[in-house]
């Protein structure tokens, strides 16, 4: 029965740092595209991860990594689950990103100056009416009826938008 408990308990670590490892893969990634955009390396974000690789290496968690270019990397079927993650946020954060800027602008338009004087849990109710609208839309049609139109006037003021 001992014997028994202590593989559970060390499945239980060997997942739990696999999560853990996959969590830093992810922060990794995240951290170098910022890094990226200001023309910086990514040495800091890449020590962090190759201690946890060094560290699993140690640890025998052999499944969790690889040697490419005598360089540990994380394994191919990690890799993947977290391009899978990565690709699912994204897109979450695509339409999530759209619906609010939506939601703003609609609320902006139709309620302009108004909104000076309207209480934060007001303005707040306006924005998520405005956005449960936009992601009904976008759930029932996708991007289908979604159309740039030029020129075409304010529904409250009536100037055109530039």
């Amino acid at each position: 029965m001992l014997q028994k408990k202590t593989v559970v308990k060390a499945e239980s670590a060997r997942r739990e740092f696999a999560k853990r490892l996959m969590a830093v893969v992810i922060g990794t990634w995240v951290w170098e595209m910022g890094l990226e955009k200001q023309g910086k390396k990514w040495q800091e974000a890449g020590r962090v991860l190759d201690e946890m690789l060094a560290e699993a290496k140690k640890r025998g968690y052999e499944e969790l990594v690889e040697k490419r270019r005598g360089k540990l990397v994380p394994a191919g079927w990690l890799y993947d689950q977290v391009e899978e993650m990565i690709e699912e946020f994204e897109d979450d954060m695509f339409w999530e990103r759209l619906e609010t800027d939506l939601a703003h602008r609609d609320l902006e338009e139709n309620h302009g100056e108004d909104l000076k004087k309207m209480g934060d849990e007001k303005k707040a109710d306006l924005h998520d009416r405005y956005h449960e609208k936009w992601a009904q839309e976008f759930e029932k049609n996708g991007l289908k009826r979604l159309d740039i139109i030029d020129n075409v006037p304010s529904v409250r003021t009536g100037r055109v938008r530039n």
